[in-house]
Parts: structure tokens; C-alpha cells; sequence
């Protein structure tokens, strides 16, 4: 059962696209990104983000663009 999977298509110095699936309930664990980022994603759900001490989730739409708040 698919739990994660990422595949990089675009990588250079100034932009990454990756295609990210995940099963219901899957996490990534914590990680940092070097670059701001946009999900778009293909079914609709729930995002939760972890950051220190703060936590959020955030309701996504299937094909709408979700751009994270700033980290600075």
C-alpha cells in the first residue's frame, strides 16, 4: 500500500516541482523546505502543519492552489 512517494520533475536554481502522493493518514515527518512552496492538490482534505510549537491544519480543495503562510 502506498503510503509516500515523491517525484521531482522540475529541479534548477531557481524553482522545484514535485509530484507528492500520499495515502490518507501518511506523514512526511519533519522536514524543511529551502524554497517557498504552492499545493495544489488532486482530492480534497486536510493538511497539518507542525512548526516548533505552533500547529495548524489546513482544509484543502481538490485543484485549488494552497500557499503556506511565511516560516520568517
Amino acid at each position: 500500500m502506498l503510503k509516500e512517494e515523491t517525484d521531482r520533475q522540475i529541479e534548477n536554481d531557481r524553482a522545484r516541482v514535485a509530484r507528492h502522493k500520499m495515502a490518507p493518514g501518511a506523514h512526511t515527518g519533519f522536514h524543511g523546505h529551502e524554497y517557498d512552496y504552492v499545493i495544489v492538490p488532486v482530492t480534497d482534505g486536510r493538511m497539518r502543519i507542525v512548526e516548533g510549537d505552533r500547529e495548524s491544519v489546513n482544509e484543502l480543495t481538490a485543484g485549488v492552489g494552497y500557499f503556506p503562510p511565511s516560516r520568517y
